[in-house]
């Protein structure tokens, strides 16, 4: 409570008049609290001096090795990471999510992707980080790849229709207008049904960047697999396309 409300003082010391009266025995999960406060408050020396003595357990790596990313410090956190394996704990999905975040963020997509090959096991978090990060950095070739290695091994598990938009959103944001097409495609023969986002994403970008007729052949294709139209894009781009297409004919 006293962490929550921001006094960490308070709460430090309220721990060591525990300590000194014996009046309860400390755990580990009262050293991970004011641990992940003080990480919270970027002093990090004072969190591991807190757990100093104790074994620190997953959620104490947790917490330090999230700090640290948030920080910025992605060596501090790759260290502790290590750290953890050394001592034969093993990260949890949290931890690995973390790193591959901070590893995405400075550009080294390569190095968060290994992350992830090690991990025993994978949620569409992590995919989707690697995805939106690599992509965040103009990376649209690798995180193809990954799409594709994802397709092919994991499967409908964790590719799901968010996988998909963030592929399309960067691939449009880059100009890549045919290769968000092609990712449609596939998308649809996978079985994965688009929705609106999938909709407004595509329909916006070739409104603004391609032609009027390739819009309403897009509006068609969509309408064909089952997609349900952003209603506002729909009546502001979509509805008057139509309308001076049938008087154009």
């Amino acid at each position: 409570g006293l962490c929550r409300n921001g006094c960490v003082e308070e709460a430090v010391k309220f721990q060591r008049r525990i300590r000194e009266k014996k009046l309860v025995v400390e755990d580990v999960v009262c050293h991970n609290t004011l641990m992940h406060q003080f990480v919270t408050c970027g002093d990090q020396i004072l969190g591991s001096m807190v757990v100093r003595g104790l074994d620190l357990d997953v959620v104490s790596f947790g917490s330090l090795i999230d700090g640290y990313v948030k920080e910025g410090k992605l060596e501090r956190a790759v260290d502790m990471y290590d750290g953890m394996i050394k001592m034969k704990k093993t990260p949890n999905l949290v931890i690995y999510n973390s790193i591959v975040k901070g590893l995405c963020k400075r550009g080294l997509a390569g190095e968060a992707e290994a992350v992830v090959e090690a991990m025993d096991s994978k949620d569409a978090v992590t995919y989707n980080t690697v995805l939106n990060e690599s992509l965040k950095y103009g990376n649209v070739e690798e995180a193809v790849t990954i799409l594709s290695r994802m397709q092919k091994e994991e499967g409908e598990r964790l590719v799901s229709v968010v996988t998909y938009n963030i592929v399309i959103n960067h691939l449009c944001k880059f100009g890549c207008y045919e290769k968000a097409k092609e990712v449609l495609e596939v998308m649809v023969e996978r079985g994965v049904v688009p929705d609106f986002v999938t909709y407004g994403t595509l329909i916006t970008s070739f409104f603004k960047n391609r032609g009027k007729e390739e819009v309403v052949e897009l509006h068609d294709y969509m309408l064909l697999h089952g997609v349900t139209p952003h209603q506002r894009i729909f009546r502001s781009i979509v509805s008057p396309l139509l309308e001076t297409c049938v008087k154009e004919t």
